[in-house]
């Protein structure tokens, strides 16, 4: 080989087992006459660590006409190709990038999500089942990169590809590589001559005679060198003959970190996903972690040592090391209307009157491209939020409103209102008893912590304490425990009040929340507490079996459940039934603590625990955004603390304790006198005086506890009660109503759900107009984006408590309901109203509403199958066995196809469930729907459509819509809304007489035969296998149909006009 012939190839990254960067190939197959010019390339960062497991490698190389671009290499390791779609959108900073090892690869030709698009993927199935053998190799590009990029060759045995890039007339040649190792079964009885290596050494021969080459991949598993060490007499000799600072400059880990670092371990473990090897077993040595987080857990390692630190140093600690590690994410995004545009517009301006129009073409071509490139990183800017910080995300969303400033004064005044009573008792505390905290508990602590939320008054956040490590975990439990014998530090008592306006005017401060602020050692200590008494009173059965707040494995379910059947088996068996709501004036905040004492000294807990309960009492001083010395609060449990709701359970259950065994109703084999949740309470009675008892025992438990009833909001519904007679509490009369608003579930005396069901419809119209308004004012138009939020804003809250109103809900209910997502996919898709509602969901590959609701139905009535026999819920299920609920449940999921006995196992009865939906939508076609399955899609998988997935503009993703859902205006169906007969809806743009529908328009109308040939559209017969091309190729070759055909129809009118004229 001739020296001349190697100066144009460059070496961007060879990926060492782990992640160092050699050129072991280059020496060992062009030998001695290669003369490797100095790398055009600059060394970004290299991103991630696994213990067995590669790093990426992430370079910046000059392209052919010497733009920066940024490439990215990975050996994935197992890692599937659809899950790494998934985290594409947290590559923004890429421009081209290859994976490496990726096992089942999907088979659509062409796959794009985000911004980006797969070139070419290439993947040996038959390797898959032998371990950690070669699995794949798929390339990905930005779309719109304003390269041409094709594929020169891809080899034989699937180890290398070639891509050509060519900017106007310069060309050059990137090849991706990933070698198995010598021993692999990949090289069984291979000749020399026909090693992949060979190939490529005589390729890129000839490529570098037409424009540089580079070279980028994995070499390292022929080379057999590892850190510098030789494991082949050939690894000793590359090492001497080419170290990895000759290849390109090393970045230390300081410089190393910046928003680059980690952007493919942060969607790995923000979803929680695991690596699979070749037998599908989970490796969690090789599962990656982040290479930031992996860096503060050695520096606090380090830093914290082995001696004790007080709260102060602990905290600056922190802080610092944050900072020092975590660096603020840089923005790429810009306005498109930047300087550039500014310049151009001022050339249109100034142009002559010979080149004005072509200026001003330029100028909107421009401004127009900026656009869609600005909004395309918009979205990957939004993806990337919305996986790593969902509060950031969802806070854009908001409006943003100027509210009236609140005068400080007027909080700090209205705070010592609520909170100071100096003459309350607070709780004992007795230095006897005590016992400490242990690591494991601090761990599964620091481990429940929720991310993403907001730091605390010193700034601390819980990432910063679940990823200091082992050493900053024994730091913590020392500080735990000698907060626990010796106090608090002074910073663990203060509280900060931020207030959330509510509702009424906004000078008042009562018109706000008052959300407080905690130290977060506070909140870990008090973690601590929660868990200790969860786990003492569930295990010693001392909690009321009427309570489902806050209590493991109970939900609003359950009670709403209970309350329909004692409603529903009432009115059966023609029985009075009076049920009274009860609501408490600031429940949380008025309780008295040393009642909260009192009550758990009465139920037997554990003295150390009580002590180390009435620690965080102490002393609570409760201040403003302003205020430097604060108010000590003295009443109420601590806002924002885990075990609040803990403490306030067992205190509001002493009403239960004083109400007689025989009041209330049977259901089953248990008695249920009142229904409890939190400070939510509904007491049951059979007749007047069971109703006159509770009222009384009412009294009695707010005159002992000195709990205020809002009888506002306190209300009673029933029947078989004498008009004559009132219910009175402290001789106040209570009112009586028709319905009830229950934790959240409209409860009807005659068991209607139909008002219920129309203030939902209005609701979700609501949240789906503000929905439209809000992803207008941030620019979200990415379909994957505006589905999840239409999944978490609009479809979470209609069918809210669904598993108890939907088994009753009539047909036309439902179909009030199914309005709302067929308005949300009418708009998303742009087709016409007249759309038929089945082939919107084949295309988003969604069910109904209804369908939705039944499933989660279905869940419901499983769980309460593994609950205890013994609980009110169970017992509530078996009552409406024959009759009522689940016997309604049975009917609805009969009517779509899903009898009972087909519920099966709860891994596989979703799809067991579409299969089912399926057959019911569709098992009398209309003529569009038959349409729709001969030439569009068989609906096998019934999934998502590609093209809504991949990189669209709205007006693409619409316009392909259109024409396969049949919402177009060609004549076919025009004639259709003219009456004109199907014969006579002739194409009028060729002379070939054909009815011009989708197939004639898109496959054989003469007039679009060069837009065809333009967008390398082959001679198809059936639109089934044209819609299977890239859907980047189909929507740019249906916009220039549809925008070639209205300018021809247009021109033809004003011929037509001419002539009548």
């Amino acid at each position: 080989m001739r020296e001349e012939r190697c100066r144009n190839i460059r070496i961007v990254g060879l990926a060492e087992a782990e992640g160092e960067v050699t050129k072991d190939l280059v020496l060992k197959f062009f030998k001695d006459d290669l003369r490797v010019a100095e790398p055009a390339v600059e060394y970004v960062s290299r991103v991630g660590r696994s213990d067995k497991g590669d790093r990426p490698i992430l370079v910046r190389f000059k392209s052919v006409e010497g733009r920066g671009r940024i490439l990215g290499y990975w050996n994935v390791r197992g890692l599937s190709d659809s899950v790494v779609l998934g985290g594409i959108n947290l590559w923004k900073e890429l421009d081209i990038f290859a994976l490496a090892e990726t096992w089942e690869c999907s088979d659509e030709a062409s796959v794009e999500i985000l911004g980006f698009v797969r070139i070419v993927a290439v993947w040996n199935k038959k390797r898959f089942q032998r371990g950690r053998g070669f699995g794949g190799l798929a390339i990905w590009s930005r779309n719109r990169l304003g390269v041409k990029i094709t594929v020169a060759h891809v080899d034989a045995r699937k180890q290398f590809i070639c891509l050509q890039l060519q900017e106007g007339r310069s060309k050059g040649f990137l090849v991706f590589t990933y070698f198995a190792p010598l021993g692999s079964p990949a090289y069984v009885a291979l000749e020399e001559g026909a090693d992949p290596l060979f190939e490529l050494t005589r390729k890129v021969c000839r490529w570098s005679e037409e424009g540089p080459v580079w070279l980028a991949g994995d070499f390292n598993s022929r080379s057999m060198s590892m850190h510098g060490v030789a494991v082949q007499e050939l690894g000793s000799q590359l090492w001497k003959r080419a170290g990895s600072d000759e290849v390109l400059e090393r970045v230390s880990e300081d410089e190393g970190r910046n928003n680059l670092t980690n952007f493919f371990m942060q969607f790995v473990n923000s979803c929680g996903l695991t690596i699979l090897n070749g037998s599908r077993k989970t490796l969690k040595s090789v599962c990656p972690v982040r290479e930031d987080r992996r860096l503060y857990e050695s520096e606090m390692e380090r830093q914290v040592g082995s001696g004790e630190l007080s709260s102060e140093e602990i905290t600056s600690l922190m802080l610092s090391t944050a900072r020092k590690v975590f660096g603020k994410p840089r923005s790429r995004g810009k306005s498109w209307f930047d300087d550039h545009c500014v310049e151009a517009r001022r050339k249109a301006i100034s142009a002559s009157d010979p080149e004005r129009v072509a200026a001003h073409k330029s100028y909107r071509n421009l401004v127009r491209m900026k656009k869609l490139r600005f909004l395309a990183e918009r979205q990957l800017v939004l993806a990337n939020e919305l996986m790593q910080n969902p509060a950031s995300f969802w806070r854009r969303l908001r409006p943003h409103r100027v509210e009236a400033a609140l005068v400080d004064a007027d909080l700090q005044q209205y705070v010592r209102q609520l909170y100071y009573f100096p003459e309350t008792m607070g709780m004992a505390y007795s230095p006897r008893t005590w016992c400490s905290f242990s690591k494991p508990e601090v761990e599964k602590v620091l481990g429940s912590l929720c991310t993403g939320k907001a730091a605390d008054i010193l700034g601390l956040t819980a990432e910063l304490l679940k990823w200091g490590g082992a050493g900053l975990i024994r730091v913590i439990t020392q500080k735990m425990n000698k907060a626990r014998k010796e106090g608090f530090p002074v910073e663990w008592n203060d509280r900060r009040v931020v207030p959330v306006y509510k509702t009424g005017p906004r000078e008042e401060p009562a018109s706000y929340r008052t959300i407080m602020i905690a130290h977060i050692f506070a909140k870990v200590f008090g973690k601590l507490l929660e868990m200790r008494l969860t786990d003492w009173c569930e295990e010693q059965g001392v909690r009321a079996p009427v309570q489902a707040g806050f209590r493991r494995q109970f939900s609003t379910l359950d009670h709403l459940l209970t309350l329909r059947v004692i409603m529903e088996e009432a009115k059966r068996a023609r029985q009075p039934l009076l049920i009274l709501f009860v609501d408490f004036k600031k429940a949380f905040d008025s309780v008295a603590r040393n009642l909260i004492q009192d009550q758990l000294i009465t139920l037997n807990v554990p003295g150390d625990l009580i002590n180390a309960i009435a620690r965080l009492y102490q002393s609570v001083i409760v201040k403003t955004q302003q205020q430097d010395t604060g108010v000590d609060s003295t009443l109420g449990v601590i806002q924002g603390c885990p075990l609040s709701p803990t403490l306030f359970g067992p205190f509001i259950e002493k009403l239960f304790w004083l109400s007689s065994g025989e009041a209330g109703v049977s259901v089953g084999s248990q008695r249920v006198s009142m229904l409890i949740f939190a400070d939510d309470i509904a007491l049951v009675g059979s007749d007047e005086g069971q109703m006159k008892q509770h009222i009384a025992n009412l009294e009695t438990f707010c005159l002992t506890t000195g709990m205020q009833v809002n009888l506002g909001k306190t209300k009673w519904l029933g029947w078989g009660h004498k008009a004559e007679e009132a219910f009175l509490f402290q001789g106040q009369q209570i009112t009586e109503c028709k319905s009830y608003k229950y934790l959240g579930l409209e409860m009807s005396s005659n068991l209607s759900w139909a008002s219920g069901v129309q203030s939902r419809v209005d609701g979700g119209r609501r949240a789906l107009f503000a929905l439209w308004g809000k992803c207008d004012r941030t620019g979200l138009v990415a379909w994957s984006l505006r589905k999840h939020l239409f999944d978490s804003v609009v479809q979470s809250a209609v069918p809210y408590a669904a598993p108890i109103w939907g088994p009753s809900a009539s047909k036309t209910s439902w179909k009030k309901l199914e309005v709302i997502q067929k308005m949300f996919l009418q708009h998303e898709l742009g087709v016409k109203v007249q759309t038929p509602y089945s082939l919107l969901l084949a295309e988003t590959g969604r069910w109904p509403l209804e369908v939705e609701a039944l499933f989660r139905s279905i869940q419901y009535a499983r769980c309460l199958q593994k609950q205890e026999p013994t609980r009110i819920s169970s017992q509530a299920k078996l009552v409406s066995m024959g009759r009522g609920w689940f016997a309604n449940l049975c009917s609805w999921a009969a009517r779509w196809g899903f009898p009972e006995e087909r519920w099966g196992e709860d891994s596989s009865m979703r799809e067991r469930l579409s299969v089912a939906v399926v057959s019911k939508l569709w098992s009398l076609p209309s003529p569009r729907q038959q349409y729709y399955l001969r030439d569009i899609c068989r609906l096998q998988p019934y999934t998502e459509q590609s093209y809504l997935r991949a990189a669209l503009s709205v007006k693409e993703r619409q316009l392909v819509a259109r024409y396969r859902t049949s919402s177009h205006h060609l004549r076919v169906e025009e004639g259709r809304w003219l009456g004109i007969s199907r014969e006579d809806r002739l194409c009028t743009l060729c002379s070939l007489g054909k009815i011009e529908n989708e197939h004639h328009a898109l496959l054989v109308c003469p007039r679009y035969q060069s837009l065809r040939v333009e967008h390398g559209i082959p001679c198809f017969t059936d639109l089934r296998d044209f819609f299977s091309l890239p859907p980047v190729q189909i929507s740019k070759y249906i916009y220039k149909v549809d925008s070639c055909r209205k300018e021809m129809m247009q021109s033809h009118l004003d011929v037509v006009g001419t002539r009548s004229q």
